[in-house]
């Protein structure tokens, strides 16, 4: 025992230097961030080989000086790919580098190919390569190689315009990107002197038991950095505005905003937001804005899905503890912790995190029924019975997840205790889900006079035309006019489904861990060569079952964050990395590499720091604090056109609908009085309505902001 302790404070003595130095280069990487919502490009690229560096020091610190320096050129030429890559909606390589400093980039990244390479050409050997090769096979290599770089680049992004060759070139060029990744993962597991950084087994123990706290917290911390500098706790979607609007209703003890007065509507105009004679709201589904306005009556709405984020990832880990065994639980909460999918929805106003967890919060609880179960021990029921009133929210924040979700479970439910003849389970589990679920129908005939027909499902019929937001293939499904490059076809069929799902996958590759060398790459492992048990099989039927439907959904979503219609299997992607790193596990011992889980699982946690801190800020500052540009410029608006306002606040008038969706969020639904009002300026004829109906108010012509309109 004493020896254990001695090594634990060798370790920690011999690795305090580095973690003041990682501190220190984290402290100014946060510094960089927060000084202007994104650090100049240098800066960061400067900061990212610092914390590679770091990694590296510390490695050789601990006898692992290859390794280290392995490490280190993974973070310098991970963040040079980056930074050759084009952010937005389809990201793609500058395959034309812009200069001397782009030249360089490429330089770099060309270097750490060929060193990863020589690393591991001169670590194999030719007995070592032929007993590698034997162990998983010379076709799976290179089928590895090749799904590795075939969903790199999208290939919507060139379809618009017809440029197909431009698409091949850009995907070999992401194949190669993505290969050099692979090689320097690769390099890495079999550098010689990974197992000198290996802990001792009390000290492994003892990170183990602190995984379910840390990685949670961490989490928490991540997504707020990343909401309060990124996002700025600013809507930049439009649904996102919808769900803060009805939250900000439903703190105020009404389900709808009082109507707007005659004549104003067209000066609200906004999608998602419905005026009518009986109100004024939102048409989205009411689950997550009521979480939501817990945040908005504490003053903190942007703190609600750090926190079920946090809360997810330590669900996550009970839950799998229980069904795969703690090993996998710590890998799948590291996973989920450093993900940058996770983190910018936790970052968000979305409704995702808070969907995750009641997933998650179910599936815990149904797993320690099961484990009651076999112990015959009482309250399954019980502990059914919450299960189905998560699945019930879970219906009433996105019915369709709900359906799916709660449906699978049930039908797992119904397996598992109906064999037995034990039915108490699978009707307390119903009741939950009737519970909450059936709340939807109510909120439905106060919206629609319909308990069946949704507030959303009304307003897209009235707005695009009945069916046009349905599921399946037609050449009327969708908007009427389309949506531009997010939609190539008017209609739905079979081959744009098929455009759709790759468009998918090459998003999940992206979003799901960050990784240069493809976030698929343990998901491709498992369909190479896990073995695949019971636990693993289940979230391979979740995944499948939520891509496979939305294949018959017009629409991917892929712009914002991730393809989040498939967010419903985020942590079944998880799950099914984890299975995948067991598989790589067995048949590296096969191929005679000593401590064979170690390396696997230090190579990972070496791609998730990655991922979850280069990666995650290089898109909050390319592509989250971009967007959120012209709502952090209205915030910042200082009315100089009227220095004084009076008691009951101004009406500021926008010169253009772009304003008018930037602005939204900040209306009160409830118009009150000394709170500013963000309208359309429609000309002094349009205004007469809107000016009538607040006389008390001060006008303001925002003449200043009419050069962020477009043309």
């Amino acid at each position: 025992m004493n020896a254990g302790r001695e090594q634990a404070g060798v370790v920690d003595r011999r690795l305090l230097p580095t973690a003041l130095f990682g501190v220190a280069a984290l402290v100014a990487f946060g510094a960089a961030v927060a000084g202007g919502g994104t650090p100049d490009k240098g800066t960061w690229f400067a900061l990212c080989v610092l914390l590679g560096c770091t990694l590296g020091f510390a490695f050789a610190r601990l006898d692992a000086p290859r390794a280290g320096a392995l490490t280190a050129l993974l973070f310098a030429g991970g963040a040079a790919q980056l930074l050759v890559t084009d952010p937005g909606w389809y990201q793609f390589i500058h395959l034309s580098p812009d200069g001397i400093a782009e030249a360089c980039l490429f330089v770099l990244i060309a270097a750490q190919g060929v060193l990863s390479l020589l690393a591991v050409v001169m670590v194999a050997g030719r007995d070592r390569l032929q007993k590698v090769i034997g162990a998983f096979g010379l076709f799976r290599l290179v089928a590895l190689f090749v799904l590795s770089g075939l969903f790199t680049v999208s290939i919507m992004g060139f379809m618009w315009r017809g440029d197909y060759m431009g698409y091949l070139l850009h995907l070999v060029a992401g194949g190669i990107f993505a290969g050099i990744g692979l090689l320097n993962v690769l390099a890495i597991v079999t550098s010689p002197d990974l197992p000198q950084i290996a802990p001792g087994p009390r000290l492994a123990e003892r990170l183990s038991h602190a995984v379910p706290v840390v990685a949670p917290l961490v989490l928490f911390m991540a997504a707020v950095a990343l909401s309060w500098l990124a996002f700025e706790g600013i809507p930049i979607v439009e649904d996102e505005t919808a769900y803060l609007f009805q939250a900000h209703t439903f703190a105020g003890g009404a389900v709808m905003a009082p109507p707007l007065p005659a004549g104003t509507a067209p000066a609200f105009e906004y999608y998602l937001l419905q005026p009518d004679g009986r109100g004024w709201y939102a048409v989205t589904a009411p689950g997550w804005p009521a979480v939501l306005a817990i945040g908005v009556l504490f003053g903190a709405p942007t703190l609600i899905n750090p926190l079920l984020g946090g809360l997810s990832v330590w669900l996550g880990h009970g839950f799998w503890k229980r069904v795969g065994g703690r090993g996998q639980a710590d890998l799948a909460a590291l996973l989920m912790a450093a993900s940058p999918w996770l983190l910018g929805m936790s970052a968000s106003l979305m409704t995702h995190p808070l969907c995750l967890a009641l997933t998650l919060g179910a599936w815990l609880l149904l797993a320690i029924a099961r484990d009651r179960a076999d112990a015959g021990a009482t309250g399954v029921a019980a502990l059914a019975f919450a299960a189905g009133l998560c699945m019930g929210w879970l219906f009433m924040t996105r019915a369709l997840e709900g359906v799916l979700l709660g449906g699978l479970s049930g039908i797992w439910l119904l397996w598992r205790f109906g064999q037995r003849r034990r039915y108490g389970p699978v009707f307390g589990y119903a009741l939950g889900c009737i519970a909450t679920g059936a709340l939807l129908f109510p909120y439905n005939m106060v919206f629609t006079g319909h308990p069946l027909a949704t507030p959303q499902t009304v307003y897209l019929a009235a707005l695009w035309g009945a069916g046009a937001n349905a599921f399946g293939f037609g050449k009327d499904i969708g908007p009427p006019g389309g949506w531009g490059t997010l939609d190539l076809w008017h209609g739905h069929s079979f081959a744009e489904g098929l455009i759709n799902l790759t468009n998918g996958l090459n998003s999940l590759n992206f979003e799901l861990f960050g990784w240069t060398c493809g976030s698929l790459l343990l998901i491709w492992c498992y369909l190479l060569w896990a073995r695949p048990q019971r636990p693993d099989r289940l979230m391979l039927i979740v995944a499948a079952s939520v891509v496979g439907l939305h294949f018959f959904y017009w629409f991917t979503a892929t712009f914002y964050i991730g393809p989040r219609y498939w967010f419903g299997a985020f942590f079944a992607f998880v799950i099914l990395s984890v299975a995948g790193a067991s598989g790589v596990i067995d048949r590296l011992q096969g191929a005679g590499f000593a401590a064979a889980r170690h390396r696997i699982v230090t190579a990972i946690v070496i791609c998730c720091v990655f991922g979850g801190i280069v990666t995650t800020s290089w898109r909050g500052g390319e592509r989250y604090s971009t967007r959120a540009g012209l709502g952090r410029l209205i915030a910042a608006y200082q009315m100089p056109e009227a220095p004084e306002i009076g008691p009951e606040g101004a009406i500021v008038l926008l010169p253009c609908q772009e304003l008018v969706e930037a602005a939204m969020y900040r209306n009160d639904p409830y118009l009150r009085p000394g709170r500013t009002i963000y309208a359309l300026d429609r000309g002094a004829a349009g205004n007469e309505a809107l000016l009538g109906a607040f006389p008390d108010r001060t006008p303001v012509v925002a003449t200043t902001l009419r050069r962020e309109c477009s043309e």
